[in-house]
Formats: C-alpha cells, structure tokens, sequence
C-alpha cells in the first residue's frame, strides 16, 4: 500500500512516522527540505509540496492509495486536500480534526473545521475522522509544557473560577497510536471518533497532579472570573502575541469530556491517564 502524509513533520506527526514502518510504501509531503533527514531515517519518501498548491497536491498524491492528514483542518484548505485525493484516485483516508468543534463559542475557527468535515464526509473517500482532545506529551508540546513552566517558575497558580470544570487532556503518542489503528482499521469506516485521555480530571486536580509529580507545593489561588477575562481582553489590544487570549480563559472554562469509548470498540484505542502522561514527560525533562 503506498500511503501519503501531510503534517508529518508537526508536532503530532512526528510520533506517527516512526509507527507507519513496515506498513507500506510511505511519502511525506512537507514545505521545508530541512525536513527531509526525519523522513528519509525511516526510509520514507520526502516530497516538496504544499497543501494550498492544488495542482502540486495532486501530483504528490498520483498513484497513492492511502491519505493520513494530519494538517490542521483550521486553516481553510480541505476542499482542496479532498478534492485532490478525490482526483488523485485515492480510496482509504484518515483525517485529523479536534474536539474543539463541540465549544459553545462562536470561534471563527469552529465553523472552518466544520465545514471541513462536512467536506470530507461529502467526498467519495472511504474516510475517519479522529477528534483529539487537548494534546500534550514532550518539550514541543504547546500545552501542557507551558503549565509545567509555570508551576516550576511561581510559588503560586492562579486558577479562574471553580477549577472543578473538566479536561481530558491525551498525550499525543496515543494520538499517534490512534490515527495509525483507525487508518488500518476495517471498522473505521464514514465514522468520527473522539481520541480523549483515559479519564475527565478537573483542573484543580490537573495542578495539583503536576506539583506531585515536580514534589514541589504551590499555591491555588482562585480568581473571579470576569476581572480575569477583562485583564486579557485589555492584554490584547496592546500585543501581538500575548501568553493567552481572553477566548482560550472561556474554552478552559467550559467542561471538555469526551468518550472514546467507539475508538475502543472499532480499533482498541486505549490511551494513558493524565498522571502516567505526566510522570512520562517529566522522566524526558529530568
């Protein structure tokens, strides 16, 4: 089977290269030549390219018969990615989204990835859709990694509200597991699937699992939550790239539990709690 990957070189696809060995005739599509060494140690194809290219999407994916896209679906360019694996021939494809499309904000970024589901479960591709929640796990991660910093740096931890509202944060080499188990699998089929951590914890327990895991003792503070939003909403107007935005306060504030248990049932997709995550990633940073 001669498979194409996009976003292979990103955070997530970077753990899923190296589980595709032995699985096929592999090519990676990526927009930097500077990534052709992590391809080419598996013995995969590199190839020059880049979503937003129609024509050249196309041709990178002539004579393929798998698609596992990784790239973000936020961005706007799915109807070029399904109409070029369409046209390409391409039967079986896997395709990366998030839970985020389940919020009860109105972000600008939930409708583009709904609309490119909507395109993908339009197309004649013998598609999945995998839902990851928020994903973390490494020094790269954007997440989590930042959380620890903080915990590391401050004798306190500012939490907005209650702190009882629920995450079920998924570390991302589960992530990669599943995208690789949901591609090989018969049962994946036309379906969307949540790829979530273990179990829902509160953020409350988020904190004080990590200072457990640093055997360091910090501090929660609890804040109301409209002076917070309002500090952050002031902290935007005068930076260009602020610590958080204001929309990333409200989404933390809403309850994220998600149920994998369909990704168990189709292609036993069995991810690690939030503790055995966390006791891993700090293993790499001691």
């Amino acid at each position: 089977m001669k498979i194409i990957v996009t976003g292979g070189t990103g955070f997530t696809g970077k753990r899923v290269l190296p589980l595709l060995k032995g699985k096929g005739s592999i090519l990676c599509l990526t927009r930097k030549k500077d990534h052709f060494p992590l391809i080419r140690q598996y013995g995969y194809e590199p190839l020059i390219g880049d979503v937003k290219n129609p024509d050249a999407l196309r041709a990178s994916m002539e004579e393929c018969d798998g698609l596992i896209n990784i790239v973000s679906l936020g961005f706007g360019d799915a109807d070029l990615i399904v109409t070029a694996a369409e046209k390409a021939g391409i039967r079986r494809a896997v395709f990366v989204s998030t839970t985020a499309v389940e919020t009860r904000l109105n972000a600008r970024s939930k409708a583009i990835r709904l609309q490119a589901e909507e395109r993908i479960k339009r197309s004649h591709l013998d598609w999945a859709i995998l839902r990851p929640t928020m994903i973390y796990g490494g020094q790269d991660d954007r997440n989590i990694s930042r959380f620890i910093r903080f915990i590391k740096r401050m004798p306190f931890f500012p939490i907005p509200g209650s702190g009882e509202f629920l995450q079920q944060p998924v570390h991302v080499k589960d992530v990669a597991e599943g995208i690789v188990q949901a591609f090989f699998s018969p049962n994946a089929s036309k379906k969307i699937y949540n790829l979530s951590g273990a179990a829902p914890i509160s953020f409350n327990r988020m904190v004080e699992t990590a200072c457990q895991t640093l055997g360091v003792s910090r501090k929660i503070i609890h804040c109301p939550v409209q002076p917070v939003l309002f500090i952050f909403q002031f902290w935007e107007k005068f930076s260009s790239k602020p610590f958080l935005k204001s929309e990333q306060i409200l989404r933390l504030l809403e309850d994220k539990t998600f149920s994998h248990e369909e990704a168990l049932k189709d292609f036993d997709f069995q991810p690690r709690s939030f503790e055995e995550g966390l006791k891993e990633m700090m293993s790499f940073e001691c």
